[in-house]
């Protein structure tokens, strides 16, 4: 009988393209930055073990409430490659419809991209639940959309 090897998505999307040497290839685009498929792998590993830091283990759930940039691909697939199952939300629901789906998905933790005070791409911060949004992971300076700085560096 074969042995049954674990599968990751992300070794077929991310990691399959570093492999084959398309590490310096574009992978994701952007008007705030590009990334290669060797900083997307490197940034996808540093979620993954970010999340599994914050003490998240496999089949955990998280909701990931982000702006469409490049660090929805990040978390998303840093979820995956950790083993943790992300859900993904439309950043224009009511407080009602989060709540819901906060309540319902038995999600563990929250990643949220940081609006700035005026919005950007109709996002309204103010919707979350108050007590959901201590949940959120803050930005870095250099990264000021990114809810990325789960691990350290």
């Amino acid at each position: 009988m074969l042995a049954r090897r674990p599968y990751n998505a992300v070794a077929d999307f991310v990691d399959i393209n570093v492999a084959r040497g398309l590490d310096t290839k574009i992978a994701f685009v952007e008007p705030a930055r590009s990334l290669t498929y060797a900083e997307l792998q490197a940034e996808i590993c540093r979620v993954a073990r970010g999340l599994g830091a914050l003490g998240l283990r496999q089949e955990s759930r998280i909701i990931l409430l982000l702006l469409d940039t490049v660090e929805f691909p990040i978390a998303f697939l840093g979820a995956i490659r950790a083993g943790i199952v992300p859900i993904p939300l439309n950043s224009v629901l009511t407080t009602e419809q989060y709540a819901y789906i906060f309540e319902d998905s038995r999600a563990e933790a929250l990643v949220i991209s940081i609006a700035p005070e005026n919005g950007r791409n109709g996002h309204r911060s103010g919707a979350l639940p108050e007590e959901r949004r201590g949940l959120a992971a803050k930005a870095d300076a250099a990264h000021p959309y990114a809810p990325l700085s789960l691990a350290p560096t």
